[in-house]
């Protein structure tokens, strides 16, 4: 048994010895390391002085009696480091510190004048001391100058182990359904935040910037995504993170922004992509495609034009006090989406006249016999038989009398006036309706075999404005307080597809706004040469979602639909469709707007006593997610019956194209639907959620060398 005891003390001790500092990875790193003399003897009671390069910040502690210090709660940067003791020559050196680094730089004196001063480079090592997490460092400068489509700083994080982007059409990608998703699609053309990693879905991960948390709560994404002159380094964990980080069991991916310095420091750009210097690429088209501007007899490419800006400032407020920083980036892209073909209503149509979907051949396609159950249909059959020969002939028939329009009963023929619908049988809501249409442009279309007759380019524009603003505060030598607030106004807006220079119908484009903005505070105070504090708070609110086309406007009650404008934010069109085609959809559901505002407190505290560093801290976290949903709340119209059984028209799923009529636009102008429903309104969902979380970590130098970690 006292065997088995040894054998157990042994191996804990193996992996103490054997295992690495896994410190509490906050915003800031930690220096610590060891002073000995010529022989390696410890040197107690030396003085450690670090200071910030950029700001003249000075941080002192005195070594233990093992010749160990520790300077924990730095922020990231470079720095100056000087350690001077009695009897020993003073000795210097310079070093950077990364994000969430532990960084160990040991210094051996030699014996000699206080006044004299080594400047050590090779001598002293410097050493970035590794944690049991891994992961990957970007510096700022790598996040600047690195080739970056689209400027999006999450690219870099792929050079990372492990990581990807993921299923393309992940919501965190900022698609949805092949399209732009609403609550994602700023950067959607370069993968948006989405990463994968190590197999897990993009929605596994942390996101955090200067300490606080980045993450929305419906989709589980990022919120502020930072210009990347604001990027003073950022970092991927991908394995192993410490205490300090969980609600993520993909990766941590924290951000440190710029701040200011006692130097003035500033950035000027501009970003051009158009479609002039455009590779040539493949299309299903034997046509030549054209690859210069002001080519004729050629296919142009589809037009591109990306164009991002900005600027960025930093420098001194209050020489060694007071620092300041702010930036800005401006977006303007226009992207093909494709080309919306559809049908709209002719100019005769419009005035009730349908005479050229009439086929004297039969060989027309567009219509369909009406339903045969409908009151005096059997009737009519028998005594007008060639009416019903066959739906080929492109008739359109007048319910009340199961007969086509203008139908000749005395002969059982077509009659001079055939297909036109009399003012009388037509309902002004219909008629205005079909009037909201634009014309027909595409002139080759034959309506009686039901081609497509309205063509509109389609595009998505983006446009985008990014502020951010920070202050860094050294209120003295034991306390520094640094504030941001950042703000976006961004805006992803489709093309009206129904529309031309006299027509505008509520279909397809609105507006997707993503307004993201967060303040950030935090204030780190030494309360002693071994105990430190790090207190923050974060308040973020992010608003996305969809704005319906002419959503502020009562277009449905100002052409005499009732019952679908009944809110201001129900404005637009209800949706008004068929299964056959006749016509194009219109419409939309209303519209569906999210709100996630979060607070969040943090506080950490780290203690070194003796060969122990101990962290203890609380993350206290409230989120919200509010929004709003039409759900058809303005009603949706069926012209046809149910096809596929989907939508409950009337009767069966049998009659074709138009169960009254036989054509989807005249049943319209006569007011024939095959089903209506209409949704509630769902006003304001809302969750509310805490989400808490406590840690304790010590980190415990059983030697010199070793640090292994509880």
């Amino acid at each position: 048994m006292k065997q088995l005891a040894k054998m157990f003390v042994l191996l804990t001790l193996v992996l103490l010895w054997t295992s690495i500092t896994a410190f509490p990875q906050s915003e800031s790193g930690r220096l610590i390391g060891t002073i000995t003399d010529a022989s390696g003897a410890a040197v107690p009671g030396a003085t450690v002085k670090v200071t910030q390069v950029t700001t003249n910040r000075v941080i002192s502690v005195t070594s233990q009696a093992d010749g160990s210090y520790a300077l924990n709660a730095l922020p990231v940067g470079n720095y100056k480091i000087e350690v001077s003791m009695t009897a020993f020559k003073g000795q210097r050196a310079n070093f950077s510190l990364e994000i969430s680094e532990v960084k160990e730089v040991n210094f051996k004196l030699e014996v000699g004048s206080i006044n004299e001063t080594i400047e050590v480079t090779n001598d002293v090592p410097v050493v970035d001391t590794e944690t049991s997490s891994t992961g990957e460092v970007i510096q700022g400068r790598q996040v600047v100058d690195l080739p970056l489509n689209g400027r999006n700083f999450t690219s870099l994080a792929l050079m990372t182990p492990g990581v990807s982007r993921g299923a393309y059409s992940n919501n965190a990608a900022g698609i949805a359904f092949g399209n732009p998703a609403a609550e994602t699609w700023r950067n959607y053309d370069s993968g948006s935040a989405a990463l994968a990693v190590n197999g897990l879905r993009p929605q596994a991960n942390n996101y955090m910037i200067d300490g606080i948390d980045n993450n929305e709560s419906l989709v589980n994404t990022i919120v502020i995504i930072p210009a990347l002159e604001d990027i003073q380094e950022f970092k991927t964990t991908t394995n192993d993170a410490s205490a300090e980080f969980g609600r993520a069991g993909g990766a941590i991916v924290q951000v440190a922004t710029n701040a200011g310095s006692n130097k003035i420091h500033g950035t000027a750009y501009w970003f051009n992509r158009s479609k002039i210097a455009a590779a040539d690429v493949f299309q299903y088209t034997s046509e030549k495609q054209c690859t210069y501007l002001g080519q004729s007899g050629c296919v142009a490419r589809p037009p591109l034009s990306r164009n991002q800006f900005g600027a960025s400032l930093g420098g001194p407020i209050w020489k060694n006090k007071l620092f300041g920083f702010v930036d800005y980036q401006g977006w303007r892209e226009t992207l093909p989406n494709g080309v919306d073909t559809t049908r709209v209503p002719t100019a005769k149509m419009r005035t009730g006249d349908f005479s050229e979907l009439y086929s004297p051949t039969g060989e027309g396609s567009a219509t369909s016999l009406p339903y045969s159950g409908l009151p005096g249909c059997a009737t009519a059959r028998t005594a007008q038989p060639n009416a019903f020969l066959s739906a080929g002939y492109g008739y359109v028939f007048d319910p009340t009398t199961c007969l086509p329009f203008g139908w000749d009963t005395t002969n059982d023929a077509p009659g001079a006036s055939i297909n036109v619908i009399p003012s009388a049988s037509q309902i002004q809501p219909g008629a205005k309706y079909l009037n909201l249409f634009p014309l027909p442009n595409i002139t080759s279309a034959n309506v009686a075999t039901n081609d497509q007759n309205f063509s509109q380019v389609e595009q998505n524009i983006i446009r985008m404005n990014d502020y951010d603003a920070r202050l860094d505060f050294v209120a003295s030598s034991k306390d520094t307080i640094f504030a941001r607030y950042s703000l976006g106004t961004d805006f992803l807006n489709g093309t009206q597809v129904l529309k031309d220079s006299n027509h505008f119908l509520p279909s397809g484009g609105g507006s997707n706004p993503s307004h993201p903005r967060q303040v950030a505070v935090g204030w780190t105070h030494i309360l002693s040469s071994t105990i430190i504090n790090e207190f923050h708070y974060g308040w973020i609110r992010d608003l996305s979602g969809y704005q319906q086309p002419n959503g502020s406007n009562p277009v449905a009650s100002a052409i005499g639909i009732q019952n679908a404008n009944t809110s201001p934010l129900l404005g637009g069109m209800p949706i008004i469709g068929g299964w056959y085609g006749n016509i194009s959809y219109i419409g939309d559901g209303g519209p569906y707007l999210i709100v996630e505002p979060t607070n969040q407190f943090t506080d950490s505290v780290s203690w070194t006593k003796g060969k122990h560093t101990f962290k203890f801290g609380a993350s206290i976290i409230h989120r919200d997610v509010n929004w709003d949903q039409g759900n058809n709340a303005k009603g949706y119209f069926w012209i046809d019956d149910s096809n596929a059984g989907c939508c409950g028209g009337f009767p069966v799923s049998t009659s074709g194209h138009g169960t009254f009529t036989g054509y989807e636009d005249s049943e319209l102008l006569g007011g024939f639907m095959g089903a209506y429903s209409v949704g509630a309104f769902s006003g304001y969902y809302q969750t509310r959620s805490w989400e808490n979380g406590f840690f304790g970590q010590d980190d415990w130098r059983v030697a010199r060398r070793p640090r292994p970690a509880i």
